[in-house]
């Protein structure tokens, strides 16, 4: 297999040969001029077809949103969870597979950086008015001898896999010292939501450093996090809107001390 050097590069088909991208590099192979196929591996490719169709739509919205480092792997890795995603849909035959919102939940955990993950703990939920709460605690753990700031922030996805569009939602920054993270139990992130789809929920841990009394982001791939922590099940439809929240969200703790963002809630 040869690998392309040229300036000029490309991937997917050109006449009789096929560029693509291997850790980094571009390689090419010679399309085979006639392909044979069982039942069977018909069926598969079709449930392939479905699992790449759909990566790519996740993907998009990925890109779109997430704001730190992504190792080069990220395309493949995600194309092989959406296999399995595929795979999960016992529902239907081979061949017929779908994504759908309960085969997603495979997808949890899921590193778009694979080199560094999230280790605070987290919960997430939906609101009585549909938006989406992110609350993390145990802070401490995200941070290490040579990161003494963190900024946590969180989107949502909501992919529309027949139409190949992925909308997003994302909530506030909240900026955490390492001497504020531990004077605080928890925080809460929110994610306004004009949406009632599925979400896929990422959490971001990007970690500063200050630079001439300013934070930056530090571009090492070992401290910055990025992992899809939950998928939410669409919202139910609710007959009548209630006439107020439920008790357990009447009132929210203040905002922790140092948020450069309004509307962080330490618990």
């Amino acid at each position: 297999m040869g690998i392309m050097n040229s300036v000029i590069k490309f991937t997917g088909p050109l006449d009789d040969v096929i560029a693509y991208n291997v850790r980094g590099k571009i390689r090419m192979r010679r399309r085979p001029k006639k392909v044979r196929q069982t039942g069977a591996t018909k069926r598969a490719a079709r449930d392939f077809g479905a699992a790449s169709h759909a990566a790519a739509v996740i993907r998009k919205g990925v890109n779109a949103e997430v704001q730190l480092y992504r190792d080069h792997t990220f395309l493949n890795r995600l194309n092989k969870a959406m296999v399995g995603v595929v795979k999960s849909d016992l529902v239907r035959n081979a061949g017929r597979r779908q994504v759908t919102t309960g085969n997603l939940h495979a997808l949890e955990h899921f590193r778009i950086n694979q080199h560094c993950g999230v280790s605070c703990h987290y919960t997430v939920q939906r609101l009585y008015d549909g938006n989406l709460q992110v609350t993390l605690s145990n802070l401490l753990s995200q941070f290490n001898s040579k990161v003494r700031h963190m900024q946590f922030r969180a989107f949502a996805l909501f992919p529309d896999i027949e139409r190949g569009q992925c909308a997003a939602a994302t909530s506030e920054i909240v900026t955490l010292s390492f001497e504020q993270a531990s004077d605080i139990t928890a925080f809460c992130l929110t994610i306004p939501v004009a949406h009632n789809g599925a979400a896929i929920v990422v959490l971001e841990a990007i970690a500063c450093v200050e630079d001439c009394g300013k934070l930056r982001h530090m571009g090492y791939r070992d401290y910055n996090a990025a992992d899809i922590i939950a998928i939410v099940p669409a919202a139910k439809k609710q007959t009548g809107k209630p006439s107020q929240p439920p008790a357990s969200n009447e009132s929210l703790p203040p905002s922790a001390p140092g948020n450069t963002a309004k509307g962080a809630n330490p618990g």
